[in-house]
């Protein structure tokens, strides 16, 4: 992200997501001179960040803010940012008012979740009935929401060059006892989203396939993700 970025040191970020502040203290690295603003989500990330920042000077702490974005961007009407970044921060609800934000020679370097790993995915199909699988994935895939890219950059101006880097993500994960008990515990969301859609009988085949096969075995865990750059097509934001 940075490295498209490319920021110099007297330069204004904005983090969009900050959570644990990946992106955050890098920013604070890389412009020592300019200044960092982060949206935090979570109260619990929020105080880990402010006592983690007064490690700092105080000139060189980011500007950290809980909850929305936009009513925090409220409170400084005045900053325009020189680069924006963000994980998993972007929506098309506030696509807008980030471009309202950005300067002239800015830049929004985002990454941002297409697609996230499907469960169902995991198991061998051959040791279900085609029936079954079809609810599960059906079940499944209604539980979570896909990024449309295309619906997402159509949100910028345009007056922007928009650029789009799909990124195929992969990592090994060792399926434990513990991790398979957390999907399918009672209160889970997993499981209750299958109840939902499942009969009792069904979920427990499921469950029980999902032990079976996958227990104490090492998958490979995909997740389709995007790199998405903007910035003003020339050096004037006219009428902007």
């Amino acid at each position: 992200i940075f490295q498209a970025l490319s920021p110099q040191r007297h330069h204004l970020i904005l983090d969009l997501n900050a959570r644990s502040g990946l992106l955050t203290w890098e920013a604070v690295r890389q412009v020592p001179e300019g200044g960092v603003f982060a949206r935090v989500a979570d109260p619990q990330d929020f105080d880990a960040l402010t006592e983690q920042a007064t490690l700092l000077p105080e000139l060189s702490r980011p500007h950290l803010f809980l909850g929305d974005l936009t009513a925090a961007l409220d409170q400084w009407p005045e900053l325009r940012f020189d680069g924006i970044v963000g994980r998993q921060g972007l929506g098309s609800d506030t696509v807008a008012r980030l471009v309202e934000r950005l300067a002239e020679k800015g830049r929004i370097v985002v990454w941002e979740q297409v697609r996230s790993q499907r469960l169902y995915a995991l198991l061998d199909p051959a040791r279900l009935s085609p029936d079954l699988l079809h609810a599960l994935a059906q079940a499944e895939d209604a539980l979570h929401t896909d990024l449309d890219i295309a619906q997402l950059t159509a949100e910028f101006s345009p007056d922007m060059a928009v650029n789009t880097e799909p990124v195929s993500l992969q990592r090994d994960l060792p399926m434990t006892p513990a991790l398979l008990e957390r999907w399918f515990a009672p209160n889970s969301t997993y499981l209750t989203h299958l109840q939902q859609h499942l009969t009792a009988s069904e979920v427990d085949t499921v469950q029980r396939q999902f032990v079976q096969q996958l227990s104490y075995q090492t998958v490979t865990w995909h997740t389709d993700a995007c790199l998405i750059q903007a910035q003003w097509s020339n050096t004037k934001k006219a009428q902007h």
